[in-house]
C-alpha cells in the first residue's frame, strides 16, 4: 500500500528473493486506485492497449474482482508460491470501503489479505518524490536557490502529493477495514536499520535477511537539501500526519527529523 518513495520496490525484490512470493511480474498495476479514487481515475483504462502487454494486463485486472484474483490464483498455481501481491504505492489512498471490498473478494478466492504499509518521514518522502519528478535533476548544484525551494514547497503542499502523504488517513482506513492487528505497518527508517525488517518478516512469515538492507533499490543521488525554513513549512503542513503517527508509533519522534520543525 505504499507509501510512495518508501522502499516499495526494494520490498518487492526482497519478497521475490524469498522464493515464497510471486506477483507474475506485476508492478504497480493501479487497479483499485484507478477504479475507486477519483483523483487517480486516469489510471483506469477504457480499452486494452494492443502495443503494451503491461497495459493490456492492467485493463484485464480492472474488469472485475474475479479477473483480478483469478490472475493471482493462476500465478500461485504455476509457481507454487504461497504468497502473491500487488505492490502499488498509491493504494495508500484507498478508502476503508474499498479495502473491505478487496478483503471480501480475497477471502472468496481463498486468499488472506495482509495490507503492508511503510511510512517515511513526510518531509523526506516529499523531498524524495520532488527529486524524482524535478526536471532540474542533478543540476541543482551545491545549494538550492530560492526558486527551487519554492517549487519544492509548492510540490509538497499540492493536492497530488498530499493525497499520498496523509498517513493518518491511511491508518484510519486500515483500522476501519481489516483492523490494525492484521495490517502490517512499518517505519521506513527502521526498515533499513532499527529492527523494522525483523518485525516485517515475522509478520509475513518469511526469513529475515539483515544483509538485504544494503541492497536498496533506486537510491537517489545525494543532492543539496532545502533550507530549514522550507523544511519547516512542509512539516507544519503535515502536522496532522506527524501527530497521528506519533500516537500510534511513538518511536517515530526519535527517527523523523520533521518533528523538530513543529
Amino acid at each position: 500500500m505504499g507509501a510512495q518513495k518508501s522502499g516499495t520496490k526494494w520490498l518487492r525484490q526482497y519478497l521475490i528473493d524469498t522464493g515464497d512470493y510471486d506477483d507474475g511480474g506485476l508492478w504497480e498495476p493501479h487497479v483499485w486506485d484507478g477504479l475507486t479514487v477519483p483523483e487517480l481515475a486516469h489510471f483506469r483504462l477504457s480499452r486494452p492497449d494492443a502495443d503494451s502487454p503491461r497495459r493490456r494486463l492492467r485493463w484485464r485486472l480492472q474488469q472485475s474482482p474475479e479477473a483480478y484474483f483469478e490472475f493471482f490464483s493462476e500465478v500461485c498455481a504455476a509457481s507454487g508460491a504461497t504468497m502473491a501481491g500487488d505492490i502499488t504505492p498509491s493504494y495508500s489512498t484507498l478508502s476503508a470501503a474499498t479495502l473491505l471490498d478487496v478483503d471480501r473478494h480475497a477471502t472468496e478466492h481463498g486468499f488472506e489479505l495482509v495490507p503492508v504499509f511503510v511510512m517515511r518521514d513526510p518531509v523526506e518522502r516529499c523531498w524524495s518524490a520532488f527529486r524524482m519528478q524535478s526536471s532540474s535533476g542533478d543540476d541543482l548544484g551545491d545549494v538550492l536557490d530560492e526558486e527551487v525551494e519554492r517549487e519544492f514547497v509548492d510540490f509538497a503542499r499540492s493536492p497530488a502529493t498530499e493525497l499520498r502523504t496523509r498517513y493518518d488517513r491511511t491508518l484510519e482506513a486500515l483500522a476501519d477495514s481489516v483492523g490494525s492487528d492484521r495490517a502490517v505497518v512499518v517505519v521506513y527508517e527502521l526498515l533499513f536499520g532499527g529492527g523494522g525488517l525483523r518485525e516485517l518478516t515475522d509478520r509475513l512469515g518469511v526469513p529475515c535477511r539483515e544483509a538485504a538492507v544494503s541492497t536498496r533499490l533506486q537510491v537517489s543521488t545525494v543532492l543539496p537539501e532545502p533550507s530549514g525554513e522550507a523544511w519547516a513549512e512542509v512539516a507544519r503542513f503535515y502536522r496532522p500526519v506527524y501527530e497521528r503517527v506519533a500516537e500510534v508509533m511513538p518511536v517515530v519522534r526519535a527517527r523523523w527529523g520533521g518533528y523538530s520543525y513543529l
